[in-house]
């Protein structure tokens, strides 16, 4: 009797998985991975332009961060981007 309930409850386990969601997804679903890429294949650089790629400032920022006295971030720019609304 114990193998026939072990085997029915790995069989119902086993067999759940094949269940399907047959619900259509919402029409905006990934709607945020699309802008993203669309954003950057419009305008593939960075928003900053102050970023260089050195090694002289990579070693620079990290004595700063040894001695915790870290740069703040500038403020962050507003996207160009906009969607219809209210």
């Amino acid at each position: 009797m114990k193998y026939i309930a072990a085997a029915t409850f790995l069989l119902s386990i086993t067999l759940s998985g094949c269940i399907g969601h047959n619900e259509p997804l919402n029409a905006s679903f990934g709607e945020a991975h699309r802008n993203n890429m669309a954003a950057q294949i419009i305008d593939p650089t960075p928003a900053e332009d102050d970023v260089v790629a050195d090694g002289n400032n990579a070693a620079e920022a990290t004595e700063r961060y040894h001695d915790d006295k870290v740069k703040q971030p500038s403020a962050p720019k507003s996207s160009s981007l906009s969607r219809g609304g209210n």
